[in-house]
């Protein structure tokens, strides 16, 4: 409640809002962040009727003219995480997630495409745990892009099963080349709350095609099994391989096992970076 209604002063104040856009970059003010995804829903054509009788609608228009383009100005991180590092020593504690979420809130495809040419339509979620609010929030900014895809990067990502669903119905805005196959595939089978959830969508959207890395835990391997023998028609297997990395036991058993439910195998060279 104190986020809401300090966001609704600043909406009644906006020659304030630049000012704690930067207080929040620094260490002892990033908490003040949190009010921003509220600003963001109340600036929203949707947002409710009463807010006319507490600004006036025109000066919430003229605020969400500049709005947008100033917090993706101040926010907008670096194009990769390798960079972001080197940004500590600044106080900078807002991420890719925190923008996606704002962009959410506010139900505004222009300021979602500003943002995506700002990193140059990447999005680099590795290592983060995705929740269902946060998976509807990437999907929205995603499904945003009309005219061009989207390079997206899971590695180490942890989905929720609802969470995986939403990024499930925004992957026709993304490129799918590159790791995104076999991460998405990964993130499936490791799960322990999802991995016997329904595999059809993941495999309409390459040819029948099932992804595996040549190295990689013995359950992960176990339950690629275990989905192809599920399937009444034989799978085409991809296996990604990074050039230095043998091929390890728990596959090479697996694959020994699915044999006669494989059409086709084949392995993509992929230097992980």
């Amino acid at each position: 409640m104190q986020e809401f209604f300090a966001a609704l002063w600043l909406l009644k104040n906006p020659d304030k809002i630049r000012d704690v856009f930067q207080q929040c970059l620094t260490e002892e003010k990033k908490h003040m962040k949190h009010l921003i995804p509220f600003m963001c829903r109340l600036l929203t054509d949707k947002s409710p009727s009463l807010m006319k009788h507490l600004t006036p609608a025109q000066q919430l228009k003229n605020t969400s003219d500049w709005f947008f383009e100033e917090l993706i100005t101040t926010f907008s991180p670096p194009l990769s995480k390798k960079d972001i590092g080197d940004s500590e020593d600044s106080g900078l504690d807002v991420d890719i997630l925190f923008l996606c979420q704002c962009f959410y809130e506010s139900q505004c495809p222009e300021a979602c495409i500003c943002f995506l040419k700002k990193l140059d339509y990447h999005l680099d979620l590795s290592g983060e745990s995705l929740k269902f609010y946060l998976c509807s929030a990437v999907a929205y900014v995603v499904t945003q892009s009309k005219e061009r895809k989207i390079s997206l990067n899971l590695e180490d990502v942890m989905v929720s099963e609802q969470g995986m669903r939403q990024l499930l119905g925004c992957l026709q805005n993304v490129q799918w080349c590159g790791p995104l196959p076999r991460q998405l595939w990964e993130i499936f089978l490791l799960s322990e709350d999802r991995w016997q959830m329904d595999h059809t969508s993941l495999l309409s959207l390459d040819g029948n095609q099932l992804h595996l890395p040549v190295e990689g835990k013995r359950r992960l391997f176990e339950r690629a099994v275990k989905v192809m023998q599920k399937i009444t028609t034989q799978l085409n297997v991809c296996l990604h391989w990074d050039r230095k990395t043998p091929a390890c036991q728990s596959l090479c058993e697996s694959l020994l096992e699915a044999l006669p439910f494989i059409r086709s195998l084949r392995y993509v060279a992929f230097v992980f970076v």
